[in-house]
């Protein structure tokens, strides 16, 4: 028993002041003696002089504590080894352009999301592939879009004010717990900003007329889209991935849509002797349109609350541009047999030629005439 208590000691002492010892001191040996004031006393000298490392022996101990070997022009740190230009962190590590966040590490020009990581040949986010059938859960990732609408006036600047446009990534993930209730969680991923601009290089509106353009950024994505335009144009864009500006080129005008106000009811009258409705209709742009034609449509009613509106005349009347007409209805229907009773005119007009659309504009129902017994 003391031989076994006396092996187990030897062993102790010997890994506790194995380091005080060179590797020329002979091995410790209790049976002939084994002095331990002269060992502390070594370990403290050691302690105070230590013997100098040899070179590279810091680097190769903050490797060996890392477990990693430092990249070529790069470096490391307590996560990992990484490449001139990049980095690394609790993610992971990147190379130059790239980055990691929650859901991983991408490479230059790429990005990541819930289904994964991507580079930059690839538009979108990654999916992939087809994933193990969860019918408690679905998963949607879409872009919020961002859109701002330039319009310009006759009288306006061809030049627009700058906007700034924002979209981002984001991902819903839905699950049907087992009570039977929906949760669903909001995770969001890259987000997106340019700013926009327009110009319009010279070119002529009509008073009436105006032009509307729309600049939409979804994701990584601007388009741009005429709502109206009084000309056709071709584009050019300029500008940085951040900054970008339209400028549009006028090749040919275009018709556009009539002004509705363009023409006003100036009156409607009865002449009972005549036994005539007389409308006087004023046109305020009528000097553009010289040389084509105006049509108006008339419809004469007599109102019957119970028995429902009778329409007595209805007729589309063609005219040359004038600031104002005098249509006598006489002239279309034959009215000397008037029952007694309310009469209007619900009427409109439309452009016929080049300048604008042949478009129907309804300018609604004149005043109302009773006309008696």
């Amino acid at each position: 028993m003391k031989v076994e208590r006396k092996h187990l000691l030897t062993a102790i002492l010997s890994v506790a002041f194995a380091p005080s010892l060179s590797a020329a001191a002979p091995e410790m040996d209790f049976d002939r003696g084994f002095d331990i004031k002269t060992a502390m006393e070594n370990i403290q000298t050691g302690v105070q002089n230590p013997e100098p490392a040899p070179a590279g022996a810091a680097e190769a101990d903050q490797a060996a504590l890392n477990g990693i070997t430092k990249r070529p022009n790069g470096g490391n740190n307590v996560y990992g080894a990484y490449y001139e230009g990049g980095g690394c962190n609790v993610y992971g590590c990147w190379s130059p352009g790239g980055g990691c966040n929650v859901y991983g590490c991408w490479l230059p020009g790429g990005g990541c999301n819930v289904y994964g990581c991507w580079g930059n040949d690839h538009n979108g986010p990654y999916n992939p592939g087809p994933q193990p059938y969860n019918p408690n859960e679905t998963v949607t990732t879409y872009y919020t879009q961002s859109c701002k609408t330039f319009t310009f006036f006759a009288d306006s600047s061809l030049v627009s004010d700058r906007y700034l446009l924002r979209s981002g990534e984001q991902t819903e993930v839905c699950r049907t717990n087992h009570q039977g209730y929906r949760e669903c969680n909001t995770y969001y991923g890259r987000s997106f900003e340019k700013s926009v601009g327009m110009s319009i290089q010279s070119r002529q509106l009509l008073p009436w007329e105006n032009e509307s353009f729309e600049i939409c950024l979804k994701g990584p994505e601007l388009r741009f889209h005429t709502r109206e335009a009084a000309y056709s144009y071709s584009m050019q864009q300029q500008g940085f991935d951040y900054e970008r500006t339209y400028i549009l080129y006028p090749q040919g005008k275009i018709p556009t849509d009539p002004d509705p106000n363009g023409m006003t009811l100036q009156s409607f009258t009865y002449d009972p002797a005549a036994k005539n409705f007389r409308m006087s209709v004023l046109d305020k742009w009528a000097r553009y349109y010289s040389g084509e034609q105006t049509s108006l449509r008339v419809k004469l009613i007599k109102n019957r609350s119970f028995w429902g509106d009778q329409t007595l005349l209805e007729r589309d009347i063609p005219m040359d541009p004038a600031s104002a007409y005098e249509i006598d209805l006489a002239k279309f229907a034959d009215l000397s047999k008037l029952q007694p009773g309310q009469y209007f005119v619900q009427w409109g007009f439309k452009r016929i030629g080049t300048v604008s659309r042949p478009d129907n504009v309804n300018r609604g129902q004149t005043n109302r005439i009773e006309i008696g017994k």
